[in-house]
């Protein structure tokens, strides 16, 4: 039988100086791609590099929502339901009108307005039941009064808070946009202010 020709081995391959290899080491480790779980496929390399330094968002929390027991207190998100009020006016005279106002038929408060000078008119005696309060009468009864005022001719509107020195009222006046112009001969703050200039969303 004819013979395999036989080749000469390769020299050993001479190890790489300490400083070279202090080079070529961490290169080599950059270059080594990750294993891919047993199992399963390596990802693209855009899909790779798109989720690099990408964390997970968090789970969504849901809202929670406070439900009254039955036949218990409405939940305290829950807003009582506001009465449906109904206004009244009275002419009590060319210079005077009396408003009330009503819930389910029963009479929950008034004011009356009556003419103070050439451009103006006096809101008087407001009165609202407890309640009925933080409900808006005395919003609308307010701005019942003022509309009367216009339809009389007059401009500008003045009262005097009988807050018995609390400053409650005065203040909830002061927030329609009435300014304080001193105190009357009963000791009660007088506010006044254009009846245009008048902002009625504040519940009384």
């Amino acid at each position: 039988m004819p013979q395999k020709p036989s080749f000469p081995q390769a020299p050993a391959p001479r190890p790489l100086a300490p400083h070279v290899q202090a080079i070529v080491a961490p290169a080599a480790q950059a270059k080594t791609p990750a294993q891919p779980a047993p199992g399963g496929r390596q990802p693209a390399a855009h899909v790779a590099a798109a989720t690099q330094g990408r964390t997970s968002a968090p789970a969504a929390v849901k809202p929670t929502v406070t439900q009254a027991k039955p036949g218990g207190p409405p939940a305290p998100s829950q807003a009582s339901p506001r009465s449906s009020f109904h206004i009244a006016t009275t002419s009590v005279s060319d210079s005077a009108r009396q408003i009330r106002i009503s819930a389910n038929g029963q009479r929950v408060g008034s004011v009356e307005v009556r003419v103070a000078g050439q451009d103006s008119v006096k809101v008087l005696n407001l009165e609202v039941d407890t309640s009925h309060r933080k409900q808006g009468a005395g919003i609308q009864l307010m701005r019942a009064a003022v509309t009367e005022g216009v339809r009389m001719g007059r401009s500008r509107v003045t009262l005097e808070s009988q807050d018995n020195g609390t400053g409650k009222l005065t203040r909830w006046y002061q927030r329609m946009g009435f300014q304080p112009r001193g105190r009357s001969d009963r000791g009660m703050v007088v506010l006044e202010a254009p009846a245009g200039a008048l902002r009625f969303n504040a519940d009384f």
